[in-house]
């Protein structure tokens, strides 16, 4: 309640793993409506948590603690809580999903081997590293329409490439 500019009020997101044994108390967190009030919530999606939902499979929850080296382990039922965290969602518009494992392999730094995502900005649609800042740039596509009143696909191309460089660079 604190974080905003200009009046603007700060957000928030706060997501967490579909591995994580805390999880299932997690996706309900937010049907408390005077507990998170500041932050939307989601669920980071792996596909084998998918695949596990998909052939309704138990799913093995753990966290390795990186201060003790402790792991903490929790085996559930992959569509019992896939299908709570949908329910949730349907009653309370969140928690959402962020389909990880797409996120992480279908980004332009990709093959960047030391880069990865930490969370996402506050609406999800601006994955970002950790302590990334949100930096949605914009396209005005009428000028890129010529006199003739052709869209001009080359000049398009090259101005979101210094685009995608120049936010790139900014992170």
């Amino acid at each position: 309640g604190l974080i905003g500019q200009n009046g603007r009020r700060g957000a928030l997101m706060i997501s967490i793993s579909c591995e994580h044994p805390d999880v299932e108390e997690f996706i309900g967190i937010k049907t408390d409506l005077k507990r998170v009030t500041k932050a939307n919530i989601s669920v980071r999606v792996t596909n084998r948590f998918m695949e596990a939902v998909k052939k309704k499979e138990n799913f093995v929850l753990s966290f390795t603690r990186p201060e003790t080296g402790e792991t903490l382990k929790k085996t559930v039922s992959a569509y019992a809580l896939f299908s709570k965290l949908a329910q949730t969602n349907w009653d309370y518009a969140e928690p959402g999903c962020l389909f990880w494992d797409r996120i992480s392999d279908w980004n332009l730094l990709s093959k960047i081997k030391s880069f990865s995502y930490a969370g996402t900005n506050p609406c999800a649609e601006e994955p970002l590293p950790a302590g990334g800042s949100c930096l949605l740039g914009s396209m005005n596509l009428a000028a890129f329409v010529t006199k003739e009143g052709q869209f001009d696909y080359g000049e398009f191309r090259r101005a979101v490439a210094v685009s995608i460089d120049g936010l790139n660079e900014a992170l």
